[in-house]
């Protein structure tokens, strides 16, 4: 099997290994090469690094191969984000009901910003659909913009090559960093993103939610623009909304420290 552009061919075979055992107790070699279609050779070769890495172990030469317990700590970063996600439900709960509002958490994801949560559902002011799981583009959203402002300078120069390379017309703007780099120095100064100027008739206002200097997901209040300017929301609402971002983060913490 071929790789795919842009994937790497052993590590991708690999995962289709693992995804292959995850399915059932125990899977056989004859049962793995029927469903990954790789050679029962390349099968071994792989099955015999992982189980030196730990990730899979030989039952038998009957039933095969199963996963260990080792493979949960591939799903560690997963299970993180969606405890970012439960923390934050309630404190922004209590800013919609407070301020009416809705409020978007967002998160970067295959190039993207995704939204994880919303209280559209709890705004009298909010007119849009359900919003969980849409995808806004980084360079030309507020969440976006606040991640790529406050986020450690590595993350930020990898971030920005990727999107530099991509094809897709909305990460133009990374091809011209020195314009980019001086509006994200600005967002940072001024602890706050703003949707850039376009047709849509909501602009964002967002903050990042920060722990040990990483940005673990952003938060934006979404309004109408006929309804406020932007220094308005800021005047009102920039407070609030950076109170709900800390309040967020030690929830994350308190969930994630042992006691």
């Amino acid at each position: 099997m071929p790789p795919a552009p842009g994937e790497i061919g052993p590590v991708s075979r690999a995962l289709a290994i693992l995804e292959a055992l995850n399915r059932r107790p125990t899977t056989s070699l004859h049962l793995l090469h029927a469903e990954t279609g790789l050679p029962k050779a390349t099968l071994v070769r792989l099955l015999q690094a992982l189980r030196a890495a730990g990730y899979a172990e030989q039952v038998s030469s009957t039933l095969g191969y199963r996963v260990t317990g080792r493979v949960a700590r591939l799903a560690a970063g997963f299970r993180f984000r969606d405890q970012v996600v439960d923390a934050a439900i309630l404190p922004m709960q209590r800013f919609t009901q407070v301020h009416r509002w809705p409020l978007y958490l967002g998160m970067l994801e295959g190039g993207v910003v995704q939204v994880r949560h919303s209280t559209i559902g709890d705004s009298p002011l909010s007119t849009e659909p359900a919003a969980t799981y849409r995808s806004f583009p980084i360079l030309s959203s507020a969440l976006g913009r606040a991640h790529l402002a406050f986020c450690p300078d590595a993350e930020r120069v990898m971030i920005l090559r990727a999107l530099a390379a991509s094809r897709r017309r909305e990460n133009a703007p990374a091809r011209d960093s020195r314009q980019l780099l001086a509006a994200l120095r600005t967002i940072r100064r001024q602890g706050y993103a703003i949707t850039p100027p376009d047709r849509s008739k909501y602009t964002g206002l967002a903050v990042p939610i920060l722990r040990d200097g990483a940005v673990l997901a952003c938060l934006s209040l979404r309004f109408f623009q006929r309804a406020l300017s932007v220094d308005e929301t800021v005047d009102r609402y920039l407070g609030a909304l950076q109170h709900t971002a800390l309040d967020i983060a030690v929830a994350v913490e308190g969930r994630t420290t042992p006691r």
